[in-house]
């Protein structure tokens, strides 16, 4: 599984931000910006888009609940991607990519390796500052699941868990009847010392009451601290509102102004965009047919400059006129004779044929 793609849509302070992780053959990418820049938020949000958002995540200072929303996209070695969201819920979280519609649950888990859940990701993969320092301790004290997560992530054996879990399932010094040493008998050491420190422990009515006095007193104070951290937050927020939106308001007074300056103007139809790109392309056609025109008008106009026209030609127009119009009588008559003497030929021969029968 790859992450090619994660998208702070709206979580933490982050709205509308995108973590491109798609560069790169191995995949190894480093994310670095100064102390509050929001690192330990995107691990956060990569958790909480692969597994789930928190039932109380603290991610909802700028977002609400049902506002926050974490996208990205994954992708198989085999070069099959998935895109999705996640939005903050109990179920049906997984939204497809760009709408509100659900996404098959069956078809992202394909996505995630077998075996491994939110708790496993993130001892393995989703180690913060806090968790690193813890399991070093622990590699030193050689015990916990968080250093046995980072030595496997060293040693390259994904798997030392399920050999440590066999180990033990398969020992046989866990408990001994007679002995001191193996592990189920210390603990049984452990727990009679601790019984024993714990009736010890005990304290007087007196003494409880005066220390359950005090604990009201302080869960009061901190209750009182946390209404006044609430309070700080609404007005951070408020404020952080106001930074967000002040640009946009310097640019709405400045509009304003300019429509004050301009005063009352003519309102355009909304099709005016329309027309205005008709009306020009018929101005372009009409300019190129007045362009042409002008052109043959002056290869006309050059052509009748040419020309000389005889004066008596002019004045006996009308009888020119009527021999050309004689000459075409007669060249359609000459055209017709070759019919009219067949027509001829006809007549004679039908009449010929009339003057035998009589």
């Amino acid at each position: 599984m790859r992450i090619n793609r994660l998208d702070l849509i709206a979580f933490g302070r982050f709205t509308e931000k995108t973590l491109d992780l798609s560069e790169g053959d191995l995949g190894l990418h480093l994310v670095y910006g100064d102390n509050e820049a929001g690192k330990s938020t995107s691990l956060r949000a990569l958790i909480g888009w692969l597994f789930g958002i928190p039932a109380r995540t603290g991610d909802n200072f700028v977002h609400a609940n049902p506002q926050l929303r974490i996208g990205g996209e994954l992708q198989l070695s085999s070069g099959e991607t998935i895109e999705f969201v996640r939005r903050k819920g109990n179920k049906d979280t997984l939204l497809a990519y760009g709408s509100d519609d659900l996404l098959d649950e069956s078809r992202f888990r394909r996505f995630l390796p077998a075996g491994i859940d939110e708790t496993i990701f993130t001892r393995l993969w989703g180690i913060d500052h806090q968790g690193l320092i813890a399991g070093g301790q622990e590699l030193l004290e050689q015990s916990g699941d968080l250093g046995q997560a980072l030595f496997s992530a060293a040693a390259g054996t994904a798997n030392l868990r399920d050999i440590l879990m066999e180990m033990q399932n398969n020992a046989v010094d866990i408990f001994k009847p007679r002995g001191s040493k193996a592990v189920l008998n210390r603990a049984i050491s452990d727990y009679k010392d601790a019984h024993k420190r714990m009736r010890e422990a005990t304290l007087p009515v007196s003494t409880w009451k005066a220390l359950q006095t005090d604990l009201s007193k302080t869960n009061a104070a901190i209750n009182e601290v946390e209404q006044k951290i609430n309070e700080k937050n609404k007005q951070k927020s408020g404020l952080e509102r106001i930074n967000r939106v002040k640009g946009a308001l310097a640019q709405r007074r400045n509009c304003l102004t300019k429509m004050a300056e301009l005063g009352t103007v003519q309102l355009l139809p909304e099709d005016f965009s329309d027309h205005l790109k008709t009306a020009r392309e018929t101005l372009q056609n009409a300019l190129d047919t007045k362009e042409r025109l002008e052109a043959k008008r002056d290869v006309l106009n050059k052509e009748s400059g040419s020309l000389r026209v005889r004066e008596d030609l002019l004045k006996n127009e009308d009888v020119i006129l009527r021999l050309y119009q004689d000459i075409g009588a007669v060249e359609k008559t000459i055209k017709d004779r070759p019919g009219q003497d067949g027509k001829r030929r006809l007549l004679r021969n039908e009449a010929q044929t009339l003057l035998k029968g009589i």
